[in-house]
């Protein structure tokens, strides 16, 4: 989501990790697809596109300075609030760090 407000705020924070909405989510819940954002420990980003089907994780885009990647991701649990956001990261947390010490293994050069 080219553009997008970045809330200053996290909506949630797990094992130091924080996730941040693009803005407000927009249109009638449940929701099957939106754009979030998380902050790795070491202050990397991880831009995030979450549906409600699909695969697990695709990357859509490859690191950049200041960023791990762009992240298709599978929200398994229905997206009917703000929580359920913040229920999902927890979910699919495992699959974001386990991706980032791939990164972190291969940084890019000039970041």
């Amino acid at each position: 989501m080219v553009g997008a407000i970045r809330s200053d705020t996290p909506l949630v924070e797990v094992d130091g990790w924080q996730l941040f909405l693009r803005g407000e989510p927009n249109g009638p819940w449940p929701k099957r697809s939106g754009d979030v954002y998380a902050i790795a420990p070491d202050r990397l980003e991880l831009a995030i596109a979450w549906e409600s089907d699909g695969p697990a994780l695709r990357e859509l885009a490859g690191p950049s300075p200041g960023r791990c990647g762009v992240f298709q991701v599978l929200f398994p649990v229905p997206v009917m609030c703000k929580d359920d956001i913040a229920d999902n990261f927890r979910e699919v947390l495992p699959i974001l760090k386990a991706c980032h010490a791939r990164r972190s293994q291969n940084p890019v050069r000039g970041a």
